[in-house]
């Protein structure tokens, strides 16, 4: 791909909102031919979307990944979906493979909300569940999916709450991360001023982590991907050197820390499964007797896109 367009896409990634000026600026490239790129890009639909991602802790939610291995899934697949779609607590849902048959990101603002969750699927589906993993997430190492610059997060989250007008504002971001201040102006009823300095505040406060740009990533050259699953002991001894790694290739994508049977899950892009055996070897390679076990989680297809948790926004 030629550079021009590889720069721009990673610039996107990083930040939605840039203005292609912006990006002209950086790239040192004329603003015609990034705003022609730019332009094709959404029309061969390489770009999907625009979002918004949101560090819940700052309002006081943990977020819980859930993987079951469902017994007779074809049977209760619709009644699962509905189920799952339906709870308030969820904002993802997905199905994957091999080793589970669902993935279920799920926000909860202590264990006992969390345990109503799974009480509640259990008691409805439980004797089709035949295993289940459940992870916390602790933070990201890597928030965009199609970058090698290194973002360093904060340190200190200020926990805030939102009103009415932050929720709204949050959700019209939500729609389309990209949208000017005029545009989210209009939907929110708030004046652009007042928008443009929640949107700092939310950045300041830790809120948004980040504005990025979801690509179709087969047209991209990647027509494999999956999560990969780490057990790393010494997690302190080579966080550093993990952050350096993941940003050294855009084969990696969003990666964050976890608690639980695995200590990272990492998005990975590739031409096939057989590049994925490559770079698991690049991993053992790097990280020695340290690592101490990995799984690949091939995802088949979302069943409910990332949302807004109605918990919070509904």
């Amino acid at each position: 791909m030629e550079e021009i367009k590889c720069k721009t896409l990673e610039l996107l990634s990083q930040n939605c909102r840039i203005s292609t000026a912006e990006i002209a600026k950086r790239i040192k490239k004329p603003r015609h031919l990034v705003a022609y790129h730019r332009d094709q890009f959404h029309k061969k639909h390489i770009i999907l979307n625009h979002e918004v991602l949101l560090n819940y802790s700052c309002l006081g939610y943990t977020e819980y990944l859930v993987y079951l291995k469902i017994f007779q899934y074809s049977k209760i697949k619709q009644d699962l979906q509905k189920t799952i779609a339906a709870h308030p607590n969820v904002r993802w849902y997905g199905e994957v493979f091999p080793n589970y048959t669902v993935r279920i990101c799920v926000l909860a603002k202590d264990i006992r909300e969390f345990e109503v969750f799974m009480n509640h699927l259990e008691e409805l589906h439980g004797k089709h569940i035949s295993k289940k993993d459940i992870l916390l997430q602790r933070s990201y190492l890597k928030t965009e999916s199609y970058s090698t610059r290194t973002i360093v997060p904060k340190k200190n989250y200020s926990e805030m709450e939102l009103n009415d007008s932050d929720k709204k504002l949050i959700t019209s971001l939500d729609k389309d991360a990209s949208q000017s201040l005029v545009t989210l102006s209009k939907e929110s009823g708030l004046s652009i001023e007042t928008v443009r300095q929640k949107i700092k505040r939310y950045q300041e406060s830790g809120l948004i982590e980040n504005f990025s740009t979801k690509f179709d990533i087969r047209k991209l050259g990647h027509h494999f991907w999956c999560n990969l699953m780490l057990k790393l002991n010494n997690m302190n001894h080579h966080e550093e050197r993990l952050k350096t790694l993941i940003h050294s290739d855009v084969k990696f994508g969003r990666t964050r820390k976890t608690f639980g049977t695995w200590n990272i899950e990492m998005t990975v892009f590739g031409e096939s499964y057989k590049h994925m055996h490559h770079v698991i070897e690049q991993l053992e390679d790097f990280f020695g007797d340290d690592l101490e076990s990995h799984e690949i989680h091939i995802y088949k297809g979302n069943l409910l896109p990332t949302r807004l948790p109605k918990v919070i926004f509904g």
